[in-house]
């Protein structure tokens, strides 16, 4: 188990989080599997006001590398596109 630095507010981790699935490509579907946790707990990981457990957010945290450094956001891409809803 990755120890992470506690002084990372909770918006900070969000916002790593979604960057990581961005930056794969990766669906909610995907991202959910990879972190063996039910898709359906990511069903409002595009919304403003998500707000995932302590353990959804470790699980996801798991997935990504220590060394992934979530970048200012740009334009959205396809794959950001099937992560946020938008068409």
């Amino acid at each position: 188990m990755r120890i992470r630095c506690a002084a990372m507010s909770i918006e900070s981790v969000i916002t790593r989080i979604r960057a990581y699935a961005t930056f794969k490509g990766w669906s909610r579907r995907q991202y959910a599997k990879a972190a063996a946790i039910q898709d359906t707990t990511l069903r409002n990981f595009h919304k403003p006001d998500w707000n995932p457990t302590r353990k959804t957010i470790r699980k996801l945290e798991e997935v990504i590398p220590t060394t992934f450094a979530a970048q200012k956001p740009s334009a959205p891409s396809r794959s950001a596109k099937s992560l946020t809803g938008v068409r």
